[in-house]
């Protein structure tokens, strides 16, 4: 499979009124999403960094009000100054909407459009470094690190307060990537990346601490198997940190009868500000080459290595299986393939209000007369809400542009998102009961149940005035495929092939 590179190029373009014009030009493999989207505050740090004032709401203001000026100079000028703030004010942007109309309301979506593309850009580009330090120690660099990058990984008391992280480094770095700056200080300062099944799984600890290499949680791998060192054959790809973590002969029991294949397992991490949902390896775009030319396939091509992401982990295990050709390889000089990682894009409270009316009886809404809210990629309807005896009942369905393996069958992710219904002073009514109605992989539909307010429950309530319904949802998901070549793979290891003899 031709391995083809991303580039993303986004700019933005004015009429002659002085509209916004959103101009895009994505040269992409096939898989990847358009439209992406993130958290603000999972942008990594390259994004320019907003002055203080831009940050407050109320230094904003004005510039929402120019947008709706009788004056297009003015409109304009206030428009490329939203602009230039950058995505950090998407928040603001969005709650700006829901009060402004006319042309004031149109640029308003026009700059989120921008800022949402312009964020998502970013935000799957690895985080890059610039620093100098001189004699700092280890623990203090690691800190400016993850202040930079945003990312934050855990520091072992060895590191964070005992003499682990004492070291002195002087190192300098200039925009480079992530995952490459934090091996060369862990190399430097001797400490390394443990993986652990609990917790987030991902911290930093004196090498001397490790649990030895190829073991997790305390649980040794085969005597056949090869363990490769931290620092061999790893690699930066992206927001990816790929390690060939084992390598182990299948059926190898004799130099007599040599392995018929190779099983090979991909340790890959991920930068701590992304939260993936999803990642597959398809076998299809996988090549294995040795020194000479040789070509190793895997023996289903048609097959895809899939992983959902176990909640707040940071790292997880991709098993590839290999033959072996006649005569046997002992080492790859390449090892390449394509990751498919799925990413949510930046969360939305979809809020529908004014349920009831002001005498405390509900609004007819119904699949017949629906609400519905648009964000990004998403959709979401209310085709439901009413008054059942004790209870409320409201039903809501999300649907994304396009299908997703993300949200595949046996992916059940979304589902974990509940309907809030809130009263007017921001109380979360009991839910009495709440199932999911329908799935796709495009979306679905939930029905919850909520318990009536009273007096009882809510103090003075004695009506539903103000109610309002709320659902948190990703306006977007992502597939970004990573590109990953690693050299100088080892396939064997003599002395563990005597022992098997």
């Amino acid at each position: 499979m031709q391995i083809l590179n991303q580039v993303i190029s986004i700019a933005p373009r004015r009429q002659r009124h002085g509209r916004l014009q959103i101009g895009r030009q994505l040269f992409i493999l096939p898989a990847l999403c358009l439209g992406l989207s993130v958290n603000a505050a999972e942008i990594s740090p390259t994004v320019a960094t907003l002055p203080p004032s831009n940050r407050d709401p109320a230094a904003l203001e004005p510039l929402f009000q120019q947008l709706g000026s009788g004056s297009l100079t003015s409109r304009d000028d206030a428009e490329q100054t939203l602009l230039d703030c950058g995505p950090a004010i998407l928040p603001f942007i969005i709650q700006a909407q829901r009060t402004a109309v006319g042309e004031a309301a149109l640029r308003l979506r026009g700059v989120q459009r921008f800022l949402e593309d312009q964020a998502a850009a970013t935000a799957v580009e690895a985080s890059v470094i610039t620093l100098a330090v001189e004699n700092m120690p280890a623990r203090e660099v690691l800190k400016r690190v993850f202040a930079e990058s945003g990312n934050r990984i855990t520091l072992r008391p060895d590191v964070e307060t005992g003499v682990a992280g004492d070291r002195l480094l002087s190192l300098t770095f200039h925009r480079v990537p992530f995952w490459e700056v934090i091996d060369e200080v862990l190399d430097k300062a001797g400490l390394a990346l443990t993986f652990f099944e609990n917790e987030t799984g991902l911290s930093i600890d004196a090498a001397s601490n490790q649990i030895p290499a190829g073991t997790v949680a305390g649980i040794a791998t085969p005597a056949a198997t090869i363990t490769l060192g931290l620092r061999q054959a790893v690699i930066a790809a992206g927001p990816l940190r790929i390690a060939v973590w084992q390598v182990e002969p299948i059926g190898v029991r004799s130099r007599a009868n040599p392995p018929a294949g190779i099983r090979i397992v991909l340790r890959v991490a991920w930068e701590p500000r992304l939260h993936p949902r999803l990642m597959r390896l398809p076998l299809a775009g996988v090549v294995a080459e040795g020194h000479s030319g040789e070509a190793i396939s895997p023996p289903q091509r048609i097959a895809v290595v899939e992983a959902v992401v176990p909640s707040k982990r940071k790292w997880l295990d991709l098993p590839l299986v290999l033959s072996q050709p006649s005569p046997r390889l002992d080492s790859l000089r390449l090892l390449r393939g394509t990751i498919g990682l799925w990413l949510e894009g930046r969360e939305h409270d979809f809020e529908f209000s004014d349920l009831c009316s002001s005498d405390g009886f509900v609004t007819d809404i119904s699949a017949q007369r629906p609400r519905t809210q648009r964000m990004a990629e998403a959709t979401v309807c209310l085709s439901q809400f009413a008054r059942q005896d004790d209870r409320l009942l409201a039903t809501a369905s999300i649907t994304y542009d396009e299908p997703t393996e993300a949200l595949a069958s046996h992916h059940t992710w979304l589902t974990e998102r509940p309907l809030q219904l809130l009263t007017a002073a921001g109380q979360p009514l009991a839910v009495v009961e709440q199932r999911v109605v329908s799935r796709s992989e495009q979306g679905l539909k939930t029905s919850t149940a909520f318990a009536r307010p009273t007096a009882d429950t809510v103090g003075q309530l004695l009506n539903l005035q103000g109610l309002r319904l709320r659902w948190k949802l990703p306006i977007a998901i992502h597939e970004l495929p990573i590109d990953f070549a690693i050299r100088n793979v080892p396939l064997a290891d003599e002395s563990q092939e005597h022992k098997t003899e």
